[in-house]
């Protein structure tokens, strides 16, 4: 998160949004750091519907 700032855009697979705001929240839920091979890019989906590329 540190690295991610207002004015910047995030990729879907079909749009681009441009972020509003930032900001850090408490989250008791489990998290996975990974690290994909060679392109070090993937899609997330929080609810099996919206997908964002990230780059590790």
């Amino acid at each position: 998160m540190a690295d991610l700032k207002v004015g910047d855009r995030i990729v879907s697979i079909d749009s681009e949004i441009k972020v509003a705001s930032v900001k850090k929240i408490k989250y008791d839920h489990r998290v996975y750091n990974f690290r994909v091979e060679n392109s070090h890019n993937y899609f997330v989906s929080a609810d099996g519907k919206n997908f964002y590329l990230v780059h590790n």
